[in-house]
């Protein structure tokens, strides 16, 4: 019996069917930044690149919603 539950097991781990826990990529860059910096971290006119956690590097310009300028985002 416990040959049968760790031949499953193994199975399983090796056709990778097992549980995925990396994150998925947010289709625009703009989405996934507020997963890094939340509203109001990062300043106006300032550059900052980070690593999402689905593993893709995005690179955003900080904007001001007062002045009605919005943060610019983009893969990188």
């Amino acid at each position: 019996m416990k040959t049968l539950i760790f031949a499953f097991f193994a199975a399983v781990v090796l056709s990778g069917a097992g549980p995925s826990f990396a994150a998925s990529c947010p289709g625009q860059p703009l989405k996934a930044s507020f997963e890094l910096w939340p509203a109001g971290q990062l300043n106006y006119g300032e550059t900052r690149t980070g690593v999402h956690p689905c593993g893709k590097s995005v690179t955003c310009i900080g904007g001001n919603t007062h002045r009605g300028v919005p943060r610019t985002c983009k893969w990188s």
